[in-house]
């Protein structure tokens, strides 16, 4: 007494499943299906390097037809924020140097305006040991009590 729901589940190659799908039965049936689906898949794509040209030509035309200002303000736009950076540093190293503070250390300080940038500079001061604060005035050959000239030779020597 056997049930039609105890037959085996696929595996007869048949046609006699309800979806009516056959499963190929060689190996070159199964290479005829993919290279059918690939070639289908190019087929989608296959202007794709055409629309690539398209769009950098596009581009090109685009950025040709900007006006003369338009150009003229790009470069503005760049030189001020170069010169904003260039102002910047220099507030910084402004800040470093009546701290007294190395040049290295400016780099080091936290801030956008000049009060900001000395008060940054104070606080990193008073983080230092003496020597490495007066560092920057001592290479100058503004200040230190040094015997030879050299800060570093002297903080040394002392040790």
């Amino acid at each position: 007494m056997s049930d039609e729901n105890d037959a085996p589940q696929g595996g007869t190659g048949g046609t006699n499943n309800e979806s009516g799908y056959t499963p190929p039965a060689t190996q070159a049936d199964l290479d005829r299906i993919i290279a059918d689906r690939l070639s289908r898949e190019r087929a989608r794509y296959a202007d794709y390097d055409d629309l690539k040209t398209k769009a950098g030509e596009y581009d090109k035309v685009q950025d040709a037809a900007k006006s003369d200002l338009q150009k003229a303000n790009d470069r503005a736009e760049q030189l001020a924020r170069e010169l904003a950076t260039e102002q910047a540093a220099r507030l910084r190293h402004e800040a470093a140097a009546k701290a007294g503070l190395s040049a290295d250390l400016a780099a080091r300080l936290q801030g956008t305006t000049a009060e900001e940038l000395a008060a940054d500079a104070a606080a990193l001061k008073a983080l230092l040991p003496a020597s490495q604060s007066n560092a920057f005035r001592d290479a100058q050959g503004k200040g230190g009590d040094t015997k030879s000239g050299d800060w570093l030779r002297d903080s040394l020597a002392t040790r």
